[in-house]
């Protein structure tokens, strides 16, 4: 897609000189470039959302496998709940709402997904059981990898010596030391390095001025 893009652009003359003598693979290999790649700048269309473009795909995501697994062995999805690692994306939403399933359940977001901007009259997010939209909520309760920390055998029984380990109730320790799902942890470290740039320090001045 960004081939065809450029190469229109180039065709049509709104590429600059210094633009033009490129090849395609060089300008794509330009645009897309990351800060300090190869000592090269950072690209214009680094972190644009032309390099999230995940409709060109050939992978089945998992919830259209499921619908469509459903669909070959004959059982019926109305008013059912889908259960997932990670929050549909957009082209999986479609799908979703299609199929008549009511309730998703998801352990991580999908910070790709349009889902929230593309479905606002059919989808929403942590909503009321008498809500009409399809409800997508966060996984409230122990992922399957909690349980495998919880059960696991994932502490030596023995001490160097060979003796046993004692266990004593006063001074155990709590198989899970977080109740703070660890992907919002990684949210706000990338939310302060957004915030730090001074260029989203300069908009954000100009923005509070106007107001």
């Amino acid at each position: 897609m960004a081939r065809d893009a450029l190469d229109k652009l180039k065709a049509e003359g709104w590429l600059s000189e210094k633009v033009r003598e490129f090849d395609l693979d060089e300008m794509i290999q330009k645009v897309f470039a990351k800060p300090g790649d190869s000592g090269s700048e950072k690209g214009p269309w680094h972190n644009a959302m032309l390099s999230d473009i995940i409709e060109y795909g050939r992978m089945v995501h998992a919830e259209m496998n499921a619908i469509t697994d459903a669909a070959r062995f004959r059982r019926s999805t109305h008013g059912a709940t889908l259960y997932c690692t990670t929050m549909p994306c957009h082209m999986c939403t479609k799908l979703i709402i299609a199929a008549g399933i009511v309730r998703v359940v998801y352990v991580q977001p999908y910070v790709k997904s349009l889902t929230s901007e593309l479905f606002k009259d059919s989808v929403v997010f942590e909503g009321a059981d008498n809500d009409h939209r399809v409800n997508f909520c966060s996984l409230k309760g122990v992922t399957p990898a909690g349980f495998k920390i919880a059960f696991a055998k994932n502490s030596k029984r023995k001490n160097s010596d060979g003796s046993a380990k004692s266990w004593e109730k006063p001074n155990a320790l709590p198989t899970f030391l977080s109740t703070i799902p660890y992907y919002i942890e990684l949210e706000l470290g990338a939310l302060g390095e957004f915030l730090a740039n001074p260029y989203i320090k300069e908009l954000t001045q100009a923005q509070s001025q106007q107001a």
